[in-house]
This record gives C-alpha cells, structure tokens and sequence, in this order.
C-alpha cells in the first residue's frame, strides 16, 4: 500500500510519529522548504517538497493519503487527491 502523508508542518509530524510508531511505511509531501526542514529535523524522515498536482502529474497516485495541511488549503489538497 502506497500511504502519502501530504503536508509537513506541526500537524503532519504528529500523523509522522504515530505510523512510525506502528511501522507504517508512508512518503511526505510538503509545498515548502522550511516546514520540510523542520519536518525532517524532528522526524528524520525526507520530505518531498512542490506541488501536490506536480507529484500527482507525474503519475505517482497514492492509494491512500492523510491530509494534514493548513484549512485554507484543506478543500484544495482534497480535491485535487480525489480527481486524481
């Protein structure tokens, strides 16, 4: 199964911590750079940064994701997840 964790701030790394708590394999998806850097800082795991549509347009489609982003972006991240 193919889970993305989509967003890298606070939020995001408490979702982080809990499925490596239960060794759930997952890739994160962040839009910038300094939330990735602290993402990676804290959790030790890489960040994957850019766009969703981007990663989404390379072809790559999660079978499952959790979105932890901001609520202004929250509808967005969504439905660009659902279209694809």
């Amino acid at each position: 199964m193919s889970l993305w964790l989509i967003g890298a701030g606070a939020m995001a790394q408490d979702y982080a911590q809990v499925l490596q708590s239960i060794d759930l394999p997952f890739e994160v998806l962040g839009r910038g750079a300094v939330s990735a850097d602290k993402f990676e800082k804290a959790i030790g795991k890489s960040v994957r940064t850019g766009r969703l549509a981007n990663a989404l347009i390379a072809g790559k489609i999660p079978e499952k994701a959790i979105v932890a982003v901001g609520v202004e972006q929250l509808a967005h991240t969504t439905a660009e997840l659902i279209h694809a």
